[in-house]
């Protein structure tokens, strides 16, 4: 056993606590505690995982993770990959929606130009049209003589003219979000979100890296489970007859996700997350 494995296993013992409530508490597989009790590091998922599995199993037993971390941390393997591929994954989400929101607030010219461009047709043609209304009266009527035509108009001049009705502008269409979930609260590394309004509640889930998914109905009992690599094929999980269902992600960098076929994004930057989707009563 490591000098840390010892350390936490005392602290648990201490406390009359046992692998089965910490496992409840952390959401951290029994076997996975034991393993790091032990020193047995490569029985994690990954080598990332060790930090964080540590800072969930510190918190549980009520001590501070960063001070089990300096105390310990020579003890954890080092990671020999870099988080540069969340960090450039959230640079693009960020890029989009800056393009995004620039592209909304930025008035377009062309509808101005064709506007200017009509009126301006618009007015040359009245411009010639009086130009030759005005002619043609100074060469069919002399002074002293009546015009030989006079046009007739079915238009009463006493009469005001009917103001014109405007045209209709249709209201814009309202955002369909029935097919995505609502956050309803946030603490700590434990997002809700509601799904009441959500007949259907299919998941796609793509790995770009190294991650452990597991998936957990309300009992905490096991669903779906999986320790995914980044040449894994995309998993697709069904959970439409679903009230309630929660997705333990130990690397949130690795795994992006659709839900009904729209991109999902993280609640957070953290790479260990709990996210549970249910149906409000």
């Amino acid at each position: 056993m490591s000098e840390l494995g010892a350390f936490l296993r005392n602290k648990w013992l201490d406390q009359n606590m046992s692998l089965d409530y910490l496992q409840e508490a952390t959401k951290i597989q029994k076997r996975y505690l034991l393993a790091i009790e032990n020193g047995q590091y490569e029985a994690l998922p990954g080598a990332f995982y060790a930090k964080a599995f540590v800072k969930n199993y510190s918190e549980a037993l009520g001590l501070d993770p960063d001070w089990v971390i300096d105390q310990y941390g020579a003890e954890l393997p080092e990671i020999h990959h870099p988080e540069s591929r969340r960090n450039s994954r959230i640079d693009r989400l960020q890029r989009r929606r800056n393009a995004s929101r620039r592209s909304q607030g930025r008035p377009t010219l062309l509808p101005v130009f064709a506007g200017i461009l009509f009126l301006g047709i618009v007015g040359f043609g009245l411009f010639l049209a009086i130009q030759g209304l005005s002619d043609s009266g100074d060469q069919s009527s002399a002074p002293g003589e009546d015009p030989g035509v006079q046009v007739e108009s079915n238009e009463d001049p006493s009469e005001p003219a009917a103001p014109q009705q405007e045209e209709e502008q249709e209201e814009p269409a309202e955002t369909d979000n029935e097919n995505q979930p609502e956050e309803v609260s946030s603490e700590g590394m434990l997002t809700t979100y509601d799904i009441s309004n959500m007949e259907s509640l299919e998941f796609e889930l793509s790995f770009t890296g190294e991650s452990y998914i597991d998936t957990q109905d309300d009992s905490g009992s096991i669903i779906d489970q999986y320790d995914a690599t980044a040449d894994m094929d995309p998993v697709t999980l069904d959970y439409s007859d679903r009230d309630y269902v929660l997705f333990n992600v130990g690397n949130t960098s690795g795994v992006e996700v659709t839900i009904n076929g729209e991109a999902f994004e993280w609640p957070s930057d953290s790479i260990h997350q709990n996210v549970v989707f249910e149906r409000a009563e």
